[in-house]
């Protein structure tokens, strides 16, 4: 695959991160506020879910950002050396926890973090991960003794292997989307936030429709970052 070599590339190197695509997220977590928490939170760990997260850019840059927030000791807004609006939180009482999935294993050494090497469409399989990580993360709190919906982000960078055929690459990039659907509306808190990558293929318009259909119609927002490239037709769906 040919590596363009523009700015992001080239900033992606000087700051330390795997791959130019940390810039999207640091651009939607800008804009939407996706990394922003409630100061006054129950006590239990912020839980962020990555899907597709080879080769680990968006990880670093969810680390990076959480550990920010947890060396900080007030509660006012300041944007930090990612250049990343973070709301400052009072310490917190237990560590956050990001659980990440991709068919690939990443070589990652980062803070929070616990790696996985799962088909992410195995529904059964990934929720019994996260039950094990709510479990060891909580002091045995699982999915059926949270008082609520325990996942705060769910971020996903994924992409469908591509065969070069329009529509065949539009109807896999759909599926992945829907499998995943179900994890937000079973798993995402109310006030829950995610940020997931689609492609302005056949079926966009309905796959948005789609989302803003499921409660979530006043918070649905498409955005399609300045690092991404032009000629891309990646874009994002955020809900805020």
């Amino acid at each position: 695959m040919l590596e363009i070599q523009d700015h992001y590339f080239h900033l992606a190197k000087k700051d330390g991160y795997v791959a130019r695509s940390a810039y999207k997220l640091q651009e939607i977590d800008e804009k939407f506020k996706l990394f922003w928490f409630n100061s006054r939170r129950e006590s239990k760990p912020i839980v962020v879910i990555d899907i597709g997260c080879a080769p680990g850019s968006w990880l670093q840059y969810t680390s990076r950002t959480i550990s920010q927030q947890l060396k900080a000791t007030s509660c006012k807004p300041q944007a930090t050396i990612w250049g990343t609006w973070s709301l400052k939180l009072q310490a917190w009482s237990n560590h956050p926890l990001i659980i990440w999935f991709d068919l690939k294993k990443v070589e990652l050494n980062l803070p929070f973090t616990q790696t996985f090497v799962q088909d992410i469409t195995e529904q059964k399989k990934v929720m019994e991960i996260i039950n094990e990580q709510l479990a060891i993360s909580t002091n045995n709190l699982t999915l059926n003794t949270y008082n609520s919906k325990p996942i705060d982000i769910i971020i996903s960078d994924m992409a469908p292997d591509t065969v070069g055929n329009k529509g065949t690459d539009a109807l896999r990039a759909c599926y992945l989307v829907m499998e995943t659907m179900r994890m937000y509306e079973t798993l995402l808190k109310k006030d829950g936030k995610f940020a997931i990558k689609v492609f302005m293929w056949p079926w966009f318009e309905e796959l948005v429709q789609y989302c803003r259909d499921r409660r979530w119609a006043a918070h649905i927002k498409v955005f399609k970052p300045k690092a991404c490239r032009k000629e891309s037709k990646e874009t994002y769906i955020v809900k805020v």
